[in-house]
């Protein structure tokens, strides 16, 4: 087994996994709540994207809970959710653009041989 990645204190947290705010605590969105940061990119929550609601959403009912079960999905599973739409689509693919990232790609559809 590879050694395990060191723990990274989240920064805006400061490894409590929250956040004071005026009057109350939320949980801080770098880190996930965890207080530390993930060992990985793909380990990144997809709530903590900059996604729209719908897109969001859409992922959750896909199961889609880190980068890398996003990434594991192809264009096809996501149009297979009715809440994804074209926009959505094109978000959630921009998006992981920007992190260097993409879906997996769709297999080529098999040619019938006579």
């Amino acid at each position: 087994m590879p050694p395990l990645p060191p723990r990274i204190e989240c920064p805006d947290c400061r490894g409590r996994g929250s956040i004071l705010l005026l009057v109350r605590t939320v949980p801080c969105t770098k880190c996930g709540g965890k207080g530390v940061l993930p060992s990985s990119i793909l380990d990144i929550p997809v709530a903590s994207m900059e996604l729209s609601i719908r897109a969001k959403n859409a992922l959750k009912l896909l199961r889609a809970g880190t980068l890398r079960e996003l990434v594991r999905l192809t264009e096809r599973d996501l149009r297979s959710q009715k809440e994804m739409n074209e926009l959505a689509i094109t978000e959630v693919k921009k998006a992981l653009a920007e992190l260097g990232l993409a879906l997996r790609p769709s297999e080529p559809a098999k040619a019938a041989q006579p």
